[in-house]
């Protein structure tokens, strides 16, 4: 027997999330669907959870469950942002003189798993370890299917993430602006103490570290893909070795031991050519992802994940070409708005003229891709 919901979401991270809640929320008239491929066991990155998203965490109404467990065990408050970029002195910027607050270090698991529990305690059938094998359409809506099952449902978001793979199946192109690429590692024994988000630019790329909980701190190097195949990466040598040649965030390394083999992520500022067709929709990186310099992975996913559910319902209430194009051109504008600042910000280092990483940022060179 087919089970049939009037809202299917693909994904079951922030985004996914997000847009389950919201609607649960705003419209609890429809029924709510989410397909996760996994158990939330499997390392997420995104560690920083900026003061931006409080308001938006508020909003779903997840801020005072999510408080509860916001107790250094599975978050760490965050104080600054200090970054040594355009010069070797560190410059901060204290989240003490901010109005909206302060931020904080996640167990990024632990945060998606509360947020989908959050979804289930508010009616929202959420599957684990449920991947999307087929989907298609006849005019009633969507049968989706899975190993064990197939459902029905009017209508699709896709929350896929990077892979944007519901999108991708309907004919979806992602177009890629650089070839940025995370070499991570989890170290322990370090300065975790230290509770500022730390960011360095280096030769050929930039590096990256924060205290997470249970001890850790989070490392990781960013650079072009081509780059840092040439260098030998993700060997631990060479990753070591480019470690050493830093100032910052080597001395808040200290003598820290990694726990495990470096992590390969793609990092690539992307966009699809086309974020909603036919009964369908893109939310969060699956509809564009932004430079994890931008620090607004979980806050663009919460966000954009709202704007999804209210574009959902007046599509399904019948208002589908208005609603379409305000999503398109809320989303079309928040990249534009991204670029602008991306641009400028890279614009500021200047201290590695002869590097590949930085020329191709510097003259604003577009590397075109698809998937």
């Amino acid at each position: 027997m087919t089970e049939s919901f009037d809202v299917a979401i693909i994904g079951g991270g922030p985004a996914g999330c997000a847009t389950a809640l919201s609607l649960r929320i705003s419209f609890p008239q429809l029924s709510v669907l989410v397909l996760e491929a996994g158990d939330y066991s499997a390392h997420r990155a995104g560690e920083i959870l900026p003061p931006a998203a409080n308001s938006l965490l508020r909003h779903l109404g997840v801020l005072n469950a999510l408080d509860d467990a916001l107790d250094g065990v599975q978050a760490i408050a965050s104080c600054a942002v200090a970054s040594a970029w355009g010069d070797q002195q560190l410059e901060e910027n204290h989240y003490l003189f901010s109005a909206i607050g302060g931020g904080w270090h996640l167990n990024r698991n632990l945060f998606d798993q509360m947020l989908a529990q959050q979804c289930e305690e508010r009616g929202v059938d959420l599957l684990r370890n449920t991947m999307l094998r087929g989907a298609w359409r006849d005019d009633r809506g969507w049968l989706l299917e899975t190993k064990d099952a197939t459902f029905s449902a009017r209508f699709v978001v896709d929350a896929t993430g990077r892979a944007a793979a519901f999108a991708r199946m309907q004919g979806a192109r992602l177009q890629f602006h650089d070839r940025l690429t995370s070499y991570t590692r989890f170290i322990t024994g370090s300065n975790v103490h230290a509770t500022e988000t730390l960011i360095e630019a280096a030769p050929q790329g930039w590096w990256y570290t924060a205290p997470v909980p249970g001890g850790r701190r989070v490392v990781s190097y960013m650079t072009d893909a081509d780059i840092g195949r040439d260098a030998g990466l993700p060997s631990t040598h060479v990753w070591s070795e480019l470690l050493d040649q830093t100032e910052h965030v080597r001395s808040a390394v200290g003598g820290g031991v990694a726990t495990q083999d470096c992590m390969v992520r793609a990092a690539a500022t992307s966009h699809l050519d086309c974020v909603h067709g036919e009964g369908w929709l893109a939310t969060g990186d699956a509809s564009a992802a932004y430079d994890p310099l931008a620090a607004q992975g979980i806050t663009k996913a919460l966000r954009n994940g709202i704007l999804a559910s209210y574009a959902v319902a007046d599509i399904l209430l019948g208002r589908e070409a208005e609603a379409a194009d305000r999503y398109t051109s809320i989303l079309d504008n928040q990249f534009a708005s991204y670029r602008r600042a991306h641009r400028k910000y890279f614009a500021q280092e200047r201290r590695f003229p002869s590097s590949l990483f930085w020329s191709r940022r510097q003259v604003n060179s577009l590397v075109e891709g698809a998937a």
